[in-house]
């Protein structure tokens, strides 16, 4: 059933006693305490599909699941993220899917637990008739062979629980006051549950759940990592036993508290989950059973160190293994009279003391380090017929051997003290400030005005029971009244609280006047920073605006500028056309692949001529139009020059420039000079700028023969004749 309504495209509820037409308050309380949560079959309906809506009496759409998820969390106690599917079911730990079933009933009682099958995704077989705690034990076993979550064990947490119980274990860091655990619930509990909750009080001694409602306070209870160790070592039929391997501590009453891989959700201290145990005999220290009348609790993690113990422990109730009786510390208490003074029990501290069913309190061990006082045990009476006043007997008990069997003696003392009170009052915080010493001397008489009581202990050795006489008194002594007390000690609490509180508004305050003078240093830094940018940021929008202006007035020039360049590109193409084809008419030679040797020959005869006439800007044109050779060698003024080395000795800067990057500069011509060597006899200081004469180096080239420079210049004896020189005139 549970994959077909997940598979489902859509599933409809229809709630026959819910109005949508009402209030909106009275529609909310209406949808929450619909009977359709309230029935067992109907969880998987709720959880397993993915779109549910809901309808009302007069099939009115409510809407689906996720917009009435407030409503669907108030009635039921399951997160919006698992009611989305956001979070799969096998996320959340077998004690929550538990809780969510607590509250529910079936009509058939196996049901209960045959219509949570899909839920935890197991199969068995049905067998109607086998009773609802057989099939649900065998629902939980099926469960432990699918998985190891120890939350399955942490059945039986109270809404409630008070520390008073572990004070003489050690566990200091407690809180004093009664602290809530997993209060799921803001409502009371359903008519119909009410007295199977009040059957189940007291825990049975086995180590498996008898049905989901001992679940119901374990909403928050989830799984420790999948990489701790697991408590469960086996889960096989093993003679009705489990074996477990877990840390133990000391409990009360000489018992021992298992520790569980599964903790509270949302605690600030990361309270693990303990279950209480206890030794079938002392003979067998590997065999535990777990007790009647102690339930779960929860421990901070740094308090819960212990040794790691392997036993077995049954799996539902065996009485024939043990004495049950030898597990009870060996007194009782009880309190007679109240009823002929017009007084009814209230209430007790630890609750757990009061057996309602032989209406006697049994002492724990549960005070530590004050004296020989081993036990305390507080119960509060209120008048029958109004509840308007009451009192508070305390009663304390010396037992150096509490636990030991034997009769009762001198040493085992019991002093009882009575107080006044105004009910309500907080049973809890009364012992605490009883344990810390925060009360007056106490005594055994009190009086709310009209009733004068005082008390009498009277001990049974026979029975081993302390037995309380509350009788009227004649007398009128010194009393406390509890409530008056507390709301002292509250007063003080509260004004030792707001004098800290003051004191660290004071340090605050000075700590923010500090930080606030260091910001206001920051700010006015900021401010300064922002008025010279200010500054900065006006000069550039002027210089913004000026600019622009600029390029505005200038804007016609440059138009007029951009069409002369466009106009002088156009007369410069035209003019290198035209010049070219001057050239090409001068040396009177046609430019084709065919003249290419005559060509070559024209170029030279043209560069010799363009030199030799100091036409540089011709000659400079004719080296930038053409690509040809310029070693060679051609006469002027009766010298042989080849064109490098004549504009060494008579060129400008730009024609020997151009000449040094097509000619070979250490090229000598026929008369035997190189370029540097024309730049520096004739003394053009540009050549020899460009060419980097040394001269220093004048004395060393002059000929020794004759010292005048002109004859020095072209010495006719140096002639060389490594090639034919064209003749100007003859060209």
């Amino acid at each position: 059933m549970f994959r077909w309504y997940a598979s489902s495209q859509a599933c409809y509820v229809y709630l026959a006693d819910v109005t949508k037409g009402k209030s909106s308050i009275k529609f909310e309380e209406e949808f929450r305490s619909s009977k359709w949560f309230t029935r067992g079959w109907t969880l998987q309906e709720l959880l397993a599909p993915q779109n549910l809506r809901f309808y009302d009496s007069d099939w009115n759409d409510l809407g689906t699941k996720k917009d009435m998820e407030e409503g669907v969390l108030a009635a039921t106690g399951i997160p919006w993220y698992v009611l989305s599917r956001d979070t799969p079911l096998d996320g959340m730990s077998i004690a929550q899917r538990m809780s969510w079933a607590a509250r529910r009933t079936t009509k058939k009682e196996e049901d209960m637990t045959y219509c949570l099958l899909g839920i935890f995704g197991v199969s068995m077989t049905l067998n109607y008739g086998e009773g609802s705690e057989r099939a649900f034990r065998r629902l939980q076993e099926t469960i432990m062979n699918e998985t190891k979550d120890d939350s399955i064990l942490a059945w039986g947490l109270e809404p409630q629980f008070h520390d008073q119980l572990l004070d003489s274990q050690g566990y200091t860091n407690m809180p004093a006051q009664e602290l809530e655990v997993t209060q799921v619930y803001t409502e009371e509990m359903p008519e119909h549950l009410s007295s199977l909750a009040k059957h189940n009080r007291r825990v049975p001694d086995g180590i498996l759940a008898p049905s989901p409602l001992a679940f119901r306070h374990c909403g928050r209870i989830r799984s420790a990592d999948s990489n701790a160790p697991s408590t469960l070592i086996s889960a096989n039929d093993l003679g009705g036993v489990l074996q477990l391997r877990m840390p133990l501590i000391d409990g009360p009453a000489g018992g021992k508290f298992g520790i569980l891989q599964c903790y509270v959700d949302g605690s600030s201290n990361q309270e693990l989950v303990a279950i209480p145990l206890c030794q079938t005999s002392a003979k067998s220290s590997d065999q535990f059973f777990r007790p009647q009348a102690h339930p779960s609790i929860v421990l901070p993690k740094q308090e819960v160190a212990g040794e790691h113990v392997t036993f077995s422990v049954p799996k539902a109730c065996r009485k024939n293994l043990f004495n049950e009786d030898q597990f009870h510390p060996p007194y009782r208490l009880r309190i007679r009279g109240a009823l002929e003074l017009g007084l009814t029990l209230e209430a007790v501290e630890p609750s757990l003391s009061w057996d309602g069913e032989t209406e006697l309190l049994t002492p724990y061990k549960n005070i530590k380090g004050q004296g020989k006082i081993s036990s305390r045990t507080i119960a509060q009476f209120v008048r029958t017929e109004n509840k308007s006043s009451g009192f508070i007997v305390v009663l304390e008990l010396n037992n150096p051997d509490f636990f030991q069997e034997q009769p009762i003696s001198s040493q085992h003392q019991l002093a009882g003290y009575l107080l006044t009170c105004v009910p309500p009052i907080s049973l809890s915080r009364l012992a605490g400030a009883l344990q810390s010493g925060k009360l007056p001397q106490l005594g055994s008489f009190a009086t709310d005005g009209s009733l004068r009581m005082e008390l009498e202990v009277e001990p049974d050795i026979k029975q081993r029971t302390f037995t309380i006489n509350l009788i009227p008194s004649e007398s009128i002594h010194p009393h406390v009244d509890g409530s008056l007390e507390l709301r002292r000690i509250k007063q003080a609490h509260e004004a030792g609280e707001a004098f800290e509180e003051y004191a660290d508004l004071k340090t605050r305050a000075k700590k923010v006047e500090f930080s606030s003078n260091e910001v206001n240093i920051l700010l006015n830094t900021a401010k300064d920073a922002v008025e010279r940018l200010d500054i900065e940021i006006q000069k550039l929008v002027k210089e913004r605006e000026k600019a622009f202006n600029d390029c505005n007035e200038n804007l016609p020039e440059a138009s007029r500028l951009e069409a002369e360049k466009n106009s002088l590109a156009q007369l410069i193409q035209t003019k290198q056309q035209d010049s070219r084809g001057k050239l090409l008419d001068t040396i009177n030679i046609d430019p084709t692949p065919a003249q290419s040797e005559p060509l070559q020959n024209g170029l030279q005869r043209a560069l010799s001529l363009f030199l030799s006439h100091k036409h540089w800007r011709a000659s400079l044109a004719l080296l930038n139009e053409f690509e040809f050779s310029v070693e060679f060698d051609f006469e002027y003024n009766g010298g042989l020059y080849s064109p490098l080395t004549y504009a060494g000795g008579y060129g400008d800067e730009d024609i020997l420039q151009k000449l040094l990057t097509v000619a070979d500069r250490n090229r000598e011509d026929p008369d035997g000079y190189t370029a540097s060597q024309r730049a520096y006899l004739t003394g053009n200081s540009i050549t020899e700028a460009l060419l980097k004469v040394k001269k220093k180096r004048r004395e060393k080239t002059l000929p020794k023969s004759t010292s005048d420079p002109d004859e020095w210049f072209i010495p006719k004896a140096k002639l060389k004749k490594k090639a034919t020189p064209l003749s100007i005139e003859a060209w």
